[in-house]
């Protein structure tokens, strides 16, 4: 990946970390390697991408398996914070780490913006 695409994309986290007041934000691939992070809790970031991917793919399939047309985003609790997984296109998601201060309200309102600037960064790949 060419360092403009990795500047641009370490923007476009910082944007969507300020905007929703999060602990941070992992971009990763639906096989869950980890693309890149601007998350400071000290955790094996590229194991909790792994999950990730592994749960947004699970709940993809019951998803299609019951009919639905598209994964929205997955919402789990643990502990102080809450995780949130959103699918950017049908190579990429992005996971949030959301606490108590966090303002998701306003970042889902925005948070579409975002992900179309990250699929447009990897439109000719």
């Amino acid at each position: 990946m060419d360092l403009s695409k990795i500047q641009k994309l370490k923007e476009i986290l910082e944007e969507i970390k300020l905007k929703g007041v999060l602990n941070g934000v992992l971009l990763s691939d639906r096989e869950g390697t980890l693309i890149l992070d601007n998350l400071s809790i000290d955790f094996d970031k590229s194991l909790c991408s792994s999950m990730c991917a592994t749960v947004f793919e699970s709940a993809t399939e019951v998803g299609r398996k019951s009919g639905e047309q598209k994964l929205v985003k997955i919402i789990t609790e643990i502990g102080d914070q809450s995780v949130i997984i959103l699918g950017c296109d049908e190579k990429r998601f992005l996971t949030l780490f959301a606490n108590f201060e966090s303002k998701l309200n306003v970042l889902f309102d925005e948070i579409q913006d975002e992900i179309k600037k990250i699929v447009l960064l990897y439109e000719y790949d």
